[in-house]
């Protein structure tokens, strides 16, 4: 009887989850941070950290782009960027379409376990802690100034890269 108890567990475990284990959907990219001419990378003293991080646009107003939209959207970020190297891959999980998604690279001018569990309003009212490195797809300019991100069910959408800038100059 001892022998079938493993068997009988796995079994009932097994019955249990009624579709297994699903793909996951998201995307995922690179992150550039600039470098000097030898390709090591000047993290300014002004910033204490940086993540990859994605709002949902369905409710964001191109025309009218604010920081309070981006906060409300907000969805996820990254783990912590390595603010010491010069490239670096990320991965998001995100739910398939009909979203879409905004992302960008965002520093902190605090430390991000600071950031951690603040409620929305209070993080919309001190865009002072936030400066975008760089969005994805950026058009100045444009209709719609960043690129969207459409995920499909079970894939990763890959290549949503960032090339960052610290004097990178978005209107909110």
């Amino acid at each position: 009887m001892r022998k079938l108890l493993p068997i009988l567990l796995l079994g009932i475990i097994l019955l249990g989850c009624e579709q297994g284990l699903q793909p996951v959907a998201g995307f995922q990219g690179t992150v550039t941070l600039p470098s000097d001419s030898s390709g090591v990378v000047i993290w300014p003293d002004s910033l204490e950290g940086a993540v990859v991080t994605f709002a949902a646009t369905r409710s964001l107003d191109p025309k009218n782009l604010s920081f309070q939209q981006i906060i409300q959207n907000f969805l996820g970020f990254s783990q912590p960027l390595d603010t010491t190297r010069h490239t670096q891959e990320y991965f998001l999980q995100a739910l398939p379409t009909p979203y879409s998604y905004v992302a960008g690279v965002v520093a902190t001018t605090v430390p991000i376990t600071q950031l951690l569990g603040q409620p929305v309003d209070s993080l919309s009212a001190h865009p002072e802690y936030f400066k975008v490195l760089g969005l994805y797809g950026y058009k100045p300019n444009s209709l719609v100034p960043f690129g969207l991100i459409n995920v499909k069910e079970g894939e990763v959408t890959e290549n949503i890269n960032f090339d960052t800038d610290y004097d990178f100059e978005v209107e909110f």
